[in-house]
């Protein structure tokens, strides 16, 4: 995973209920979340953790296949900080396919749809 190759630990869950109990648990940097996710979707899972001290200021990115400007408009003002849309291009490997996964994690975080399972991630070493 590209993820963990520069230096990031990466955790996954399988759904939106598992990852929001994972950042629950152990805070993390960054959630990569899916929007269309089982057990509760990505745009509920940002509610639920901008709604928590304990991850109300954690980075949220939301990727989704879901390209609509009401989709976006509804993750950002669910307290997003940003939304991707899928396909995207990696930027190291020029595919496509390689690009950011998600799921909570010491540092990064967040859940992906089912049949892609989630990452998250923590860099080891210190930022720049």
């Amino acid at each position: 995973m590209e993820l963990e190759a520069e230096g990031y630990q990466v955790r996954t869950a399988a759904d939106g209920e598992e990852g929001l109990r994972m950042a629950l648990e152990r805070c993390p940097d960054l959630v990569l979340a899916d929007v269309m996710m089982p057990r509760m979707d990505g745009f509920e899972l940002v509610r639920r953790l901008r709604a928590d001290p304990r991850t109300e200021g954690v980075s949220i990115i939301l990727l989704t296949a879901r390209g609509l400007s009401a989709d976006k408009l509804e993750g950002l003002t669910a307290g997003a900080d940003d939304y991707i849309v899928k396909p995207f291009e990696s930027e190291s490997s020029g595919s496509g396919s390689g690009g950011p996964s998600a799921a909570p994690g010491t540092s990064r975080s967040a859940p992906r749809s089912p049949g892609s399972r989630g990452t998250s991630g923590s860099r080891r070493r210190s930022r720049r």
